[in-house]
């Protein structure tokens, strides 16, 4: 619904444009397609550095949740080594409570 807003609001802008110009349909197509065009590259662009992508996988309560993820380099399982030491950063940078920290220590630890 946003998306045809925004095409329609550009279409607009293009129709008044072209109609200076005796192309006041045309603008408007014109107009309407550049917003759908800009919106469609935007979708496509990798994340900005150091902005994450939105994550299902994680420790942060279960899918969705917004947590932290704790992912390894290049997708892959991380190992334990490598899940407590990205622990121990969320920690040190006030992302998780130590308690929240030691359950999830215990989590990790379990699992080995």
């Amino acid at each position: 619904m946003v998306y045809l807003l925004v095409a329609l609001i550009f279409g607009g802008i293009g129709a008044a444009i072209g109609s200076g110009k005796g192309r006041t349909g045309l603008g408007f197509v014109l107009g309407a397609l550049l917003a759908i065009i800009g919106v469609i590259i935007i979708a496509l662009m990798d994340p900005a550095p150091g902005h994450a992508a939105p994550s299902n996988r994680g420790y942060g309560g279960g899918p969705g949740s917004g947590g932290p993820s704790l992912e390894g380099p290049g997708g892959r399982a991380p190992s334990p080594t490598e899940r407590l030491a990205k622990l121990e950063d969320l920690r040190s940078k006030g992302l998780l409570s130590d308690e929240e920290y030691a359950k999830q220590r215990q989590r990790v630890l379990g699992s080995v």
